[in-house]
């Protein structure tokens, strides 16, 4: 007599003594894990059960490990899509911006030569650097967020901002006019007000972590020291020995102190009203106009002036 159970032939119906005697026959590939469950239910081997144990705990592993690996590979996507642009963000907006000179050279209708130093600082928590990388900068006269204040852009050189110390930066490039009356306002408030208010604007790419490229927004509104126009003179000379019967001819010898860090190269000519006060009352009376010999730079400190005309 002969059955089948799951694959298995029993010749014989004798109770089971020794478990060599089965004769199994599996019946597709994989029933030899099917084969050690039912041995080990009809034997109670230790030995069996120990093994079937260590599969458990091995599969629990693979589990483990694939799981830490999925959690792992979302952690770093969503840090480098999400919270890394953030934080270079956050270190670029916490970055003082500050100008310790600017000299325009050679200017132009449509361009003239930035020769500018700065420094850039940023004191944010992450102890770390950041390049940011050469893109257009622009010039604002005024607020940076209004566009009609643009007056051109230049070139920003790559830049490695390390967080916590000064990097000082170097421009050296043409600037391009995009609005001509624009530059011409800011020219002016250089020359005669006490303080300059402008903007600049970026938008680079920065290489963040050593391998991260993420393009930030690097928006700032500044101020400079003007040179108030031109208040602080001193006469060295007043010379009229060059006068005639029918003319006052007047040759004065100056020294103008600019508090501004902006220098003009060249000036060209400046005109000056003369005025002389009354005898009587406090008025002041216009006597005539002077112009100053070509000015080849006008700078930050003492500036030694001619100036000559006819009153």
């Amino acid at each position: 007599m002969s059955s089948t159970h799951r694959g298995l032939s029993i010749n014989d119906t004798s109770p089971i003594t020794d478990p060599s005697s089965l004769s199994y026959t599996p019946l597709f590939y994989g029933d030899e894990e099917e084969e050690t469950r039912w041995c080990c239910k009809k034997t109670k081997s230790k030995a069996c059960f120990q093994a079937k144990r260590w599969k458990i705990v091995c599969a629990s592993i693979v589990v483990f490990l694939m799981v830490f690996v999925v959690l792992m590979a979302v952690g770093l996507v969503v840090g480098d899509l999400v919270v890394a642009p953030r934080v270079a963000q956050h270190v670029i907006d916490e970055s003082g911006f500050e100008f310790a000179y600017i000299q325009l050279d050679k200017p132009l209708n449509d361009s003239f030569t930035l020769n500018g130093s700065a420094s850039l600082k940023s004191d944010f928590f992450y102890h770390g650097s950041i390049t940011i990388e050469k893109s257009n900068l622009y010039l604002y006269y005024g607020d940076v967020y209004d566009d009609s204040t643009v007056i051109g852009y230049t070139t920003l050189p790559d830049i490695d901002v390390k967080v916590g110390s000064s990097k000082a930066i170097s421009i050296v490039n043409n600037f391009q006019i995009s609005n001509i009356s624009n530059f011409r306002a800011f020219g002016r408030s250089v020359i005669q007000s006490n303080n300059v208010s402008f903007g600049l604007k970026a938008h680079p790419t920065v290489q963040f972590l050593k391998y991260l490229h993420l393009d930030v927004d690097i928006s700032k509104n500044l101020s400079i020291a003007g040179a108030g126009n031109l208040r602080n003179m001193s006469i060295t000379l007043f010379d009229l020995t060059h006068s005639n019967k029918t003319n006052v001819n007047i040759i004065i010898n100056t020294t103008i102190s600019n508090p501004a860090i902006v220098t003009i190269s060249p000036l060209h000519s400046v005109t000056f009203n003369v005025y002389a006060p009354s005898s009587i009352n406090s008025t002041l009376y216009f006597m005539g106009t002077v112009t100053s010999d070509p000015i080849s730079a006008l700078g930050p400190g003492a500036n030694s002036i001619v100036m000559r005309g006819t009153l």
